[in-house]
């Protein structure tokens, strides 16, 4: 292996993450839809958690800070921001699959309470970080 292979392997997996780890100031829980049996044949949807204590990064995503754009919920319009949420793939060394349809569970911040946040889309899901677009689920 050349000098500069080793360097970045060394690099990749030693530096990156000390960075990430600086600057993941938010931790977040990835939760699964599931559904599970009434007993009467029916089912009744609900979460599991994949992940928990996984450090991310929430931020607005650029150019929509002062731009939120609108969405139709029934028939009013609301406003929505988009959010991107940055997270390493590994977790204790066990990969995260995410999926559109999971939820990812911000921490409370000082006095903000927890936010729950939907996958809408990936920016960057290969790799060693995920990229992914969100909306604030409706609490």
């Amino acid at each position: 292996m050349s000098e500069i292979s080793e360097f970045l392997n060394e690099f990749a997996s030693d530096i990156i993450p000390e960075i990430f780890d600086s600057i993941a100031t938010d931790l977040m829980t990835v939760s699964r839809p599931t559904n599970t049996s009434d007993g009467a044949g029916g089912k009744i949807p609900g979460f599991t958690t994949i992940a928990e204590e996984v450090k991310c990064v929430l931020d607005v995503i650029p150019g929509t800070r002062t731009e939120s754009h609108k969405s139709v919920k029934g028939e009013r319009m609301i406003t929505v921001t988009d959010y991107m949420i940055t997270f390493p793939r590994q977790q204790d060394g066990d990969l995260l699959g995410c999926r559109e349809q999971d939820r990812l569970i911000i921490a409370p911040r000082g006095l903000e309470p927890e936010k729950i946040y939907r996958i809408v889309g990936f920016k960057n899901n290969v790799g060693a970080y995920i990229e992914a677009f969100c909306e604030i689920e409706d609490q």
